[in-house]
């Protein structure tokens, strides 16, 4: 698998200074070398590092615990017995996670002005394409696979354990007024950390956050973000946007993995510039980089590369030759295709302009055809003539308005084999639930303030999510206008075309 990083940080809108803590080690590796048959074979075994850390315990208490916890963990990885780590890789997170706990109440004992700092903490371990994920306290993981963001962590909180008794439903956690009450963190005596792994996919993203960000955004408001953009960086970006636009009441930390497939399986890493100055760096030859740390202090740390050689890959296999010449004939067959769509398109655009009609740059994104004479926008079409353009177009000619009050038409003549008039609706798409009831419990609260459209669920195309949607539109306008009215941030709009 290929894997891809970007961390990103802010202080927020309240706080003074930033509690949290965090690092990536992109690529904690060893050679393990063998001789078959007096040739040498190697196989490498890479390990990559994901941490988070959410202090308190006052601002100065608790950027010093999250800083602890952050540095010992660092150091646990980089001195490990590299055998020991990768055959009992669940007992060495766990007591990594003991060790950071250690090095706090030793720093609580020689300075009784730190009592009471503590620190949570969210550790995630991939290794042979398995995620291994260590908490204690609400700091979170979370999977984005198949459209569908999961939580993978359980909190350590007093609002998870009403849950866990079904006092509470699952639902309530975001408006319950003690949701910020942990019942474990780093800095005290007795701890138990958390534990899950996950089989790692392609396609799929991994996020390590503190609870700055899932205090300010609903779970399905974070999925959507995902839905919308396909980069780490884009992500990591908008999702601190929202929180910032939220009021960012508390420090965020946002750590992403993305997970690709590709012919080499190698650990690419990449870090994207961030609030702390983080630099961004590529991990692109293993043979020749070093085991690199990045952190949110900027801290850059290079151990010893145990990487010697790559196995030689100079031989071209005939698979390989195979593999070339079918992708240049599929090559060369696209070309050929949208050259012939490119004169047939220019062709169709030609006659529509001897008419008079403007028809946008491409068939697909007309909402409606008119004269360019009389009307300069499709809003002055009624949702009537719409649908009398529609019928008319299935029976085998299109109508088309000048927009004018005594309703002059023009007819053209189409044929069964070219019928380039597309009549599209529009509906919103306001917000995507996990489950058909919390869908249909936001509809009813959501429904009511749009008193004039019809608001109902719709399971998306996943088959895994529901959406609200709003009524269909009959021009693009017109929902956008009522997405700006009703300040839809996380809405978009989705094309039905007839």
């Amino acid at each position: 698998m290929k894997y891809s990083f970007s961390y990103i940080d802010d202080v927020g809108l309240l706080r003074t200074r930033q509690e949290d803590s965090g690092f990536i080690i992109s690529s904690l590796k060893r050679k393990l070398s063998y001789s078959v048959d007096n040739q040498t074979s190697s196989n490498v075994n890479d390990i990559i590092v994901l941490c988070v850390a959410d202090g308190m315990g006052g601002a100065a208490n608790g950027a010093l615990a999250s800083a602890i916890c952050t540095g010992a963990l660092k150091e646990y990885f980089l001195n490990v017995d590299f055998d020991a780590l990768t055959t009992d890789i669940i007992g060495c997170g766990k007591q990594a996670i003991i060790s950071a706990n250690e090095k706090i109440l030793a720093q609580i004992l020689d300075d009784p002005a730190t009592a009471g700092m503590g620190t949570t903490v969210i550790l995630g371990l991939i290794f042979q394409n398995v995620l291994h994920v260590f908490w204690i306290g609400d700091s979170r993981c979370y999977l984005f696979n198949d459209n569908t963001l999961t939580q993978i962590s359980k909190d350590h909180s007093y609002v998870q354990e009403l849950i866990d008794k079904g006092v509470i439903y699952e639902e309530d956690e975001f408006d319950h007024p003690q949701k910020n009450i942990i019942t474990q963190s780093l800095g005290s005596k007795d701890i138990m950390p958390g534990y899950n792994k996950v089989e790692i996919e392609d396609s799929m993203f991994i996020l390590l956050c503190s609870d700055g960000l899932n205090t300010m955004l609903r779970q399905f408001e974070i999925q959507n973000v995902f839905l919308d953009f396909g980069e780490a960086e884009d992500i990591n970006n908008k999702l601190l946007s929202l929180v910032l636009d939220r009021g960012a009441f508390d420090n965020v930390s946002l750590c992403l993995c993305k997970v690709e497939k590709e012919q080499e399986d190698f650990a690419i890493g990449t870090i994207q510039s961030n609030a702390t100055g983080m630099e961004e760096i590529s991990i692109n030859d293993l043979q020749q980089s070093e085991n690199t740390i990045y952190d949110s202090n900027n801290i850059k740390v290079n151990s010893i590369d145990i990487l010697e050689n790559l196995r030689d890959k100079t031989k071209i296999s005939p698979i390989k030759i195979g593999f070339f010449i079918f992708g240049i004939t599929a090559l060369f067959s696209v070309l050929i295709f949208l050259v012939l769509y490119f004169f047939n398109d220019k062709a169709l655009t030609e006659d529509f302009d001897k008419m008079n009609l403007n028809v946008g740059t491409a068939l697909d994104s007309v909402d409606l055809f008119y004269k360019t004479d009389i009307s300069d926008s499709s809003q002055n079409t009624s949702s009537v003539l719409v649908d009398t353009i529609y019928g008319d177009f299935q029976s085998g000619q299109e109508r088309i308005s000048n927009g004018s009050q005594n309703g002059n038409t023009v007819l053209i003549d189409t044929t069964p084999e070219i019928k380039p008039f597309v009549v599209e609706n529009y509906k919103i798409r306001y917000d995507v639930y996990n489950t058909q009831a919390i869908a249909i419990k936001a509809m009813k609260k959501f429904g009511p303030k749009i008193k004039t459209y019809r608001v109902y669920t719709e399971k998306l195309d996943s088959g895994k999510l529901y959406g609200i949607f709003i009524e269909t539109f009959k021009v693009k306008a017109e929902a956008e206008k009522l997405m700006k009215e009703e300040k839809m941030e996380n809405a978009v709009i989705v094309k039905i075309t007839k």
